[in-house]
């Protein structure tokens, strides 16, 4: 009985164990097509997959810095167009949104099929822009 019992306990460990490599076998793109991998082959592709979108991360991270100062320095232009225009009394005066919607046409970003985010192309003052885990591996 007691055989038993511990057999039953090792049969749920492999059985957990089983499904935990099947799911992450599932989620690793270069993994999608092979029939039966290696426990190994997950984990060494595993890994390289994890390494390969945390450059990816950074590199978005240091894309979103970049569109964010491009942002500000746009925002900026605006206010000193604003009140330029606003100081001008003879002069024909370009609406706040018009404006807007030029720069917004000229700084938009177009999507790229590589990538899994996207990015804002309108403007919003202190918008936090939050990026998730592409998988859970809990």
């Amino acid at each position: 009985e007691r055989r038993a019992y511990r057999n039953a306990l090792e049969r749920k460990r492999r059985d957990q164990l089983k499904t935990i490599f099947k799911n992450l076998k599932d989620v690793i793109p270069s993994l999608q097509n092979e029939r039966k991998p290696s426990r190994a082959t997950i984990l060494k592709k595993s890994a390289g997959h994890i390494r390969f979108m945390k450059k990816k991360n950074a590199a978005q991270w240091q894309d979103l810095e970049v569109l964010q100062r491009q942002n500000s320095a746009l925002e900026a232009q605006i206010a000193a167009m604003e009140s330029e225009n606003s100081s001008d009394d003879g002069d024909e005066v370009q609406p706040k949104e018009e404006i807007r919607e030029e720069l917004e046409e000229f700084c938009e970003v177009s999507d790229s099929s590589d990538s899994e985010y996207s990015y804002p192309t309108s403007f919003h003052k202190n918008k936090k822009i939050k990026f998730q885990e592409p998988y859970d591996f809990n």
